[in-house]
């Protein structure tokens, strides 16, 4: 594992005063081993490659008015690489002295990582974001205070949040996503998913190849974008709210239809939508 450290220096700024440390490592992965990342204040980014191996380059930048505060906390950081007997387990830390109670330095470390298809990630982040593109995998992502994107992912995904945005283009497979005080924003979403919130704005728009969609929320506006509306049976509830029917909905045959229901289904439909909502509105479109 290689380190580097530098301090760099940009004048015009009031806290300019940057120290600066980059770890690259590598470890072999074949098909069905984990890879466990445990991050905290980091931002991670997560591709798929080709290659038999996990690569992970994390960069650490602490900055201070003061280029001795800087390089001195820096040292505090700690990340570790380690081959296990099922995988590799990735992190990284803060390792305080007794006398320092806090950081006072502005913090940013950024994770770069190469998996192959075939694996298990699991991933346990706080107070950072996390982007996971292009990966075929069964995916656990528990995620606290930053933003999750999902790009052309499949697989099986178990997804916990808190306080974040949640953002997909592309995800195809299983997933169950578990969120509170989040925000939804999933476009070409397809196979089977199962989403519960609590508190925030959801937005959908199904892909061609979602099976069923549900979702179970409470103070959570939630607006549904859906093209070809006679794929799927529905069964949407908005408890102590209304349910808003678009120009592309309003004529739709439902079985039952009224201002907090909508009901409707047919035996030769096989893919299904529904939700389950109160005090805030559907809306669909």
């Amino acid at each position: 594992m290689a380190a580097i450290l530098q301090l760099v220096i940009f004048p015009s700024q009031a806290l300019s005063q940057t120290a600066f440390k980059e770890f690259c490592d590598s470890v072999p992965l074949g098909k069905n081993m984990t890879v466990t990342i445990t991050s905290k204040k980091s931002n991670l980014v997560i591709m798929r490659w080709d290659k038999s191996m996990v690569w992970v380059k994390v960069s650490m930048s602490f900055r201070n008015a003061d280029p001795a505060i800087a390089r001195r906390e820096l040292g505090f950081a700690r990340f570790n690489c380690i081959r296990t007997a099922s995988g590799v387990n990735i992190n990284n830390l803060f390792a305080l002295p007794p006398d320092e109670i806090r950081i006072n330095s502005i913090i940013n470390i950024d994770y770069i990582i190469y998996i192959p298809d075939r694996v298990t990630l699991v991933v346990n982040n706080e107070y950072g974001s996390c982007r996971i593109s292009d990966l075929n995998a069964f995916i656990n992502l528990n995620n606290k205070y930053g933003d999750i994107y999902l790009e052309r992912v499949r697989g099986q995904m178990r997804i916990y949040a808190t306080l974040c945005d949640i953002r997909v283009n592309g995800l195809n497979g299983f997933a169950e996503f578990n969120a509170s005080n989040s925000n939804f924003f999933l476009k070409n979403i397809n196979g089977n998913i199962t989403i519960a919130n609590k508190v925030g704005t959801m937005h959908f728009e199904p892909g061609p190849e979602l099976n069923y969609l549900k979702v179970t929320s409470s103070h959570s506006e939630i607006n549904l974008k859906v093209n070809d509306i006679s794929r799927f049976n529905y069964d949407l509830s908005a408890k102590n709210a209304v349910i808003d029917l678009g120009d592309n909905f309003r004529h739709f045959p439902f079985n039952q239809k009224s201002k907090e229901r909508v009901i409707y289904h047919s035996g030769d439909i096989t893919h299904a939508i529904e939700i389950l909502t109160s005090y805030n509105s559907i809306k669909l479109h």
